[in-house]
C-alpha cells in the first residue's frame, strides 16, 4: 500500500509540473482617455472617451448674451443699426456680446500617448440634435437668393478658437506618468462669431452691406425681411441650447 501510495503522488507532482508549463500571462493595456467634451450652453455634458488622453471643462454661466459689441447709427440708406437701449426696435449692445467664460479647462495627457495634440479647439457642435436653435433651413431666408447666394444650412452662429496647450494659457505640471495642463485664470474667457446666416459678419455690417442702389419700395421690403429674421433668431436662440464642443487637436495637422 505505502509504494502505491509513492507512484500516486508522484503522478500528482508531475501533473502538476504540466499544468504550471501551460499558464501564460498576457499584457493589459490600462488607461484613461477622453479626446473630447462636448458642453451645451446649460452645462449638459456630452463625454467622449479615447486612449489616454483626457479632456475637462466647465462653463462658468449657462448665459451667453447674442447682441452686437457696439452702437450703429442707421443713416442714409442704411435699414438696420443698434442701440445701447434697443427695446424691440433693434438690437441692443452689449460690450460682453457673444462671451462666454470657462470656470475650469483640464487636460491630461499620457507620457505614452499617440499622436500628441499641441491645442484645444472650441467650436460649435451642429450634428445631429446639437444645436437645433442654431441652424437655419431655406425657410428661414426672408431676403431670398438675391441678397443670401449661398446654400442652405446657415447657422446663426459660429466658434474656432484654438488655445496652444504652452505655459502663455495653461499651468503645466508633470504627474509622473502624465502630464496635467490647468487653464490659467486670465485666459478662460472667449468669443463667438457671428456664422454664415450673415456671410460671418455681425448683422449690422450684414444688412447695410445688402443696400446698393435700391429704390425706396425695395428698401422698404429688405428692411420688414431683416426684422422678421432677427427676430425670429431672437425667439429661437432664446428658447435654444447651444452645444460646444472642446476638443484635442494638433496644429500642424488641423486635426
Amino acid at each position: 500500500m505505502k509504494k502505491k501510495n509513492k507512484i500516486i503522488v508522484g503522478c500528482l507532482s508531475a501533473l502538476a509540473l504540466v499544468s504550471v508549463t501551460t499558464v501564460g500571462f498576457a499584457t493589459w493595456l490600462v488607461g484613461v482617455t477622453q479626446t473630447s467634451q462636448g458642453l451645451t450652453a446649460n452645462l449638459q455634458v456630452d463625454k467622449v472617451q479615447n486612449e489616454t488622453i483626457f479632456v475637462e471643462a466647465a462653463l462658468s454661466t449657462n448665459k451667453i448674451t447674442v447682441a452686437e459689441e457696439s452702437a450703429v447709427d442707421r443713416t442714409g440708406k442704411q435699414i438696420v443699426g443698434t442701440k445701447t437701449n434697443a427695446e424691440d426696435e433693434g438690437i441692443k449692445v452689449d460690450t460682453n456680446a457673444l462671451s462666454f467664460t470657462f470656470t475650469s479647462l483640464t487636460v491630461r495627457i499620457g507620457d505614452s500617448a499617440t499622436n500628441e495634440p499641441d491645442q484645444v479647439e472650441i467650436t460649435i457642435d451642429n450634428g445631429d440634435k446639437k444645436s437645433t436653435c442654431n441652424k437655419v433651413a431655406n425657410e428661414g431666408n426672408k431676403m431670398g437668393a438675391t441678397y443670401r447666394t449661398t446654400a442652405a444650412p446657415w447657422y446663426y452662429l459660429d466658434c474656432d478658437v484654438s488655445i496652444p496647450l504652452t505655459e502663455e494659457y495653461f499651468t503645466i505640471s508633470d504627474e509622473g506618468t502624465y502630464t496635467t495642463y490647468t487653464l490659467n485664470a486670465k485666459k478662460m474667457t472667449y468669443k463667438l462669431k457671428w456664422g454664415s446666416f450673415f456671410g460671418g459678419d455681425r448683422p449690422t455690417t450684414f444688412y447695410n452691406g445688402l443696400v446698393k442702389n435700391q429704390k425706396f419700395e425695395e428698401l422698404l421690403i429688405m428692411s420688414n425681411n431683416a426684422y422678421t429674421e432677427l427676430s425670429t433668431m431672437n425667439t429661437v436662440l432664446g428658447s435654444g441650447t447651444l452645444d460646444l464642443l472642446v476638443s484635442l487637436g494638433n496644429s500642424s495637422t488641423g486635426e
